[in-house]
């Protein structure tokens, strides 16, 4: 049947041509028939040491066809279609996955002359339902794709596309992830004989940046497939394929980084210099089965200097091959404490910028003028108050012993299948990441590689104390996960191998560079337009909207690339009273804050959270400095808004703690730039178990999202026209004992360009005036613009209306 096809196939050409069948991993594929005509599919992937399996049936029986896949990490997925089954054109498709109970979905796809419709909704409670449709001929279609999830009636996607196709031609434009990113496309068919190119230029709106891929394939022989490509980040491809007998398929395909050519190709398969191997310990089932068997912290001698310590974990490393575990899953921390206080910031500095992920996180320093909470003493839940381990003051770490990333919202599942591996006996094992602030809503380009959520042991870990400091080394393996015991110690010896013992002094002054431009998102006008909807919706009577948080995102182009360690190492010196954090997954942007706001710590069954609103320059002097502090405490309009946050918190923990304790109720956080209004909360745990029930509860709070929640938030995603990614997301580590997480605020991310992405965000209540809140977004990434080296326009921050809620 002719006619313009389905939405997916536009642009499909030159997609195929351009990604398809690159493997950078060894990968081998057999297919045979039986008897009566089913296909019988083998494909075998190796992975540095790991090798991943999956068998896949084919069986067809008049119209009807089944797929069964079943692959090495006990997943078995089945498809079935129904072709012609009611009526000419309509296919019916039916899916689900064992043991993933949520990913049953049905699929409807009619193709028409002059249309091609598709159709699917999930079989769950709350389903997310996608409609896409492609309309127009053979040579000129235009076509749509949305999604909507029912749970929160929000449009998760809206997709559009054009294409333009003749005999040895197709012409696509794409705009996709909501409108932010353009993509044209096309693909020349050069000769008949087997001979193409295609090509593929992106143009991101939100980060004003572009990326080109070239690619052309030609048919060597009927059997024999030959392929290039290369992109404008230097990165060159290149595939041959021979199909040895039907649908039986042996690839090889190499890349290599003009930019970078003293570095080894990648041949056949993927292998960043440096960048860890390790398990998803949130793949599917993982959190039914347990906990891991083997859950151990081993202390080595304590070691004079970072060079002797690192020298007893290669060896205590070396000599696990010489006696191997019974156990199928576990996890082993080897520690040694090094008797002199090294610098975490300086130690991860000192290793190579390619070892990745890598991750820092500090607690905050105590607040001198905060009362200790009743709730909130040291006890620990079992009537103990004896400290069994030293809080490090900041922790740094390279390497992936076991991460958990997925692309649905963070649930109890992925709690559990974090919670596996962590044990109130190995308090120091601790899985360190961040949560998107709306996990429903799609990531941007910048945002892919985190997921919904990004946590990670890492492999080694370096711990600054108070008096001393620990290196220490992680394992973990799960034969369940396919990723065996075996497996873990040579990813670990290898990175290990390329641990530096020594640091390097880090710029804590200023970063040497200067900002050659600087973009808003949204602009001064649409910001404006953003404000005055919210004020008339708070104002009026058909919703019952009180308060909404709408942020920026500033686009910072500098003359020099700007080093994510270093822009960290000078927001500490100015934040001694906020956390700093650095999480940066593989291949992916440095996610880099200074946030003074907690969303909770737990310590046993002890619960501490707090409440931040309102918000005002410091002053000149301090005589200057009193008058603004006590003009916060005194304004009724700040105090209403900071008591809607602070009351809120309070409701949602008596939902699921005991003794609920508010004191201060109110009081003064003085910072470097800012002060605001606060108060500190404590209580206590029924169950441990319930931490996931804090969290949940927790975010988003009205600080950084509005009130009602679920209001606030369907506001965000129809007005703000970037993605949040995990900027105002929970930020911090699970512990076996212990947990401690931020919210993500003052916070930015910077990629491998000039290019640095800052965040800030202002609460609209009503009374709010537009432009007195962007000038407080410019006060609340001024550390950023300071350090930046930009030099800011005057704001006039005096009786700036409502300056908001901190972000």
């Amino acid at each position: 049947m002719g006619g313009p096809g389905l939405y997916s196939g536009i642009g499909k050409k030159a997609k195929d041509l351009l990604y398809r069948d690159y493997q950078t991993d060894h990968k081998f594929t057999l297919t045979t028939y039986t008897a009566n005509g089913a296909a019988i599919t083998a494909t075998s992937t190796k992975k540095a040491d790991l090798i991943l399996g999956e068998i896949q049936s084919q069986i067809k029986n008049k119209n009807i066809t089944v797929d069964v896949k079943a692959n090495s990490a006990s997943n078995v997925i089945t498809t079935i279609t129904a072709d012609d089954l009611a009526a000419p054109g309509l296919k019916t498709i039916l899916s689900f996955a064992v043991p993933d109970q949520k990913s049953g979905k049905v699929e409807l796809q009619y193709l028409h002359d002059y249309a091609g419709i598709n159709a699917s909704i999930g079989l769950t409670a709350n389903p997310v339902v996608n409609l896409s449709g492609a309309f127009g001929t053979s040579a000129l279609a235009v076509g749509a794709d949305v999604s909507l999830d029912t749970a929160t009636k929000n449009f998760t996607k809206y997709n559009a596309a054009l294409s333009y196709t003749n005999q040895d031609l197709i012409a696509s434009l794409n705009l996709n992830n909501k409108g932010d990113s353009l993509t044209a496309s096309y693909y020349h068919i050069v000769e008949k004989s087997g001979t193409a190119v295609g090509a593929e230029l992106t143009h991101s709106f939100l980060s004003n940046e572009n990326s080109l891929t070239f690619g052309t394939q030609h048919t060597l022989d009927p059997l024999t497939l030959v392929k290039a490509r290369i992109n404008n980040s230097g990165k060159a491809s290149a595939l041959i394929q021979h199909e040895f007998r039907p649908k039986s398929l042996c690839t090889i395909s190499a890349e290599v980084d003009t930019k970078a050519i003293e570095k080894s190709s990648k041949v056949g398969r993927w292998v960043r210099p440096s960048c860890s191997l390790s398990m998803n310990g949130c793949a599917a089932g993982a959190s039914d089965f347990g906990a891991v068997t083997m859950c151990e912290t081993r202390a080595l001698p304590a070691a004079s200097a970072p060079q002797e310590a690192v020298g007893q974990l290669r060896a205590a490393v070396a000599a696990l091959n010489a006696d191997p575990p019974a156990s199928s899953s576990g996890i082993i921390r080897i520690e040694v404490p090094i008797r002199q206080r090294g610098d975490a910031i300086e130690w991860l500095q000192a290793q190579r910028q390619s070892s990745l992920p890598r991750c820092f996180f500090s607690a905050r320093a105590p607040l001198p003028d905060t009362p200790a909470l009743a709730v909130g003493s040291s006890s620990n839940g079992n009537g103990s108050h004896k400290e069994q381990w030293e809080q490090p003051v900041s922790v740094a770490g390279v390497g992936s012993a076991v991460f958990f990333r997925g692309t649905d919202p963070f649930s109890l599942h992925d709690w559990r299948a974090i919670k596996r591996f962590l044990s109130r006996d190995c308090p120091m094992i601790r899985a360190y990441g961040a949560i998107r602030f709306d996990a429903s809503s799609d990531a941007s380009v910048e945002w892919e590689d985190y997921g919904a959520f990004y946590f990670v042991v890492p492999q080694v870990e370096f711990s600054e104390l108070e008096e001393g400091s620990v290196l220490a080394t992680t394992i973990a393996w799960d034969d369940s996960l396919s990723w065996t015991y075996q497996s873990a110690v040579d990813e670990l010896q290898s990175t290990l191998h390329e641990i530096s013992p020594c640091s390097v002094k880090v710029n804590r002054s200023t970063l040497q560079t200067a900002i050659v431009n600087l973009n808003h998102v949204p602009t001064k006008a649409s910001w404006d337009l953003a404000v005055t909807q919210a004020l008339r919706m708070i104002k009026g009577s058909q919703t019952e909207l009180v308060k909404v948080v709408l942020a920026r995102c500033s686009r910072y182009i500098t003359d020099t690339c700007i080093d994510p360690l270093e822009l960290l190492a000078c927001l500490k010196v100015e934040g001694q009273n906020a956390y700093q954090f650095c999480i940066q997954p593989s291949d992916a942007p440095a996610f880099v804050g200074n946030s003074p706001e907690q969303l909770f710590h737990r310590k046993y069954l002890n619960i501490s959270s707090e409440a931040l609103a309102g918000t005002r320059a410091r002053g000149k002097t301090r005589a200057d400095d009193f008058q603004i502090g006590q003009e916060l405490l005194l304004s009724i309009k700040e105090d209403t808004e900071f008591t809607i946050v602070r009351d809120s918190i309070k409701k949602k923990l008596e939902m699921i703690c005991d003794e609920v304790v508010v004191n201060p109720s109110k009081a003064l956080r003085k910072l470097p730039r800012v002060q605001h209004l606060s108060a500190q909360l404590a209580a206590r745990l029924r169950n441990e178990d319930d931490e996931f029930d804090i969290l949940n509860a927790l975010h988003p709070s009205p600080a950084v999202c509005g009130l009602p929640t679920e209001e606030a938030r369907q506001f965000i995603r129809d007005y703000e026209i970037f993605d949040r990614g995990m900027y105002a997301g929970p930020v911090g580590w699970f512990g076996g004992a212990e947990s401690e997480f931020a919210v993500g605020i003052r916070s930015a991310l910077l990629g491998k360009g000039y290019s640095t992405l800052v965040y800030a965000g202002a609460g609209i209540v009503e009374g709010t005036n537009p432009s007195f809140e962007w000038d407080e977004l410019d006060l609340k990434a001024s550390q950023f613009a300071k350090l930046l080296q930009y030099q800011e326009h005057h704001i006039c921050y005096q009786e700036a209306g409502n300056m908001g809620t901190l972000i």
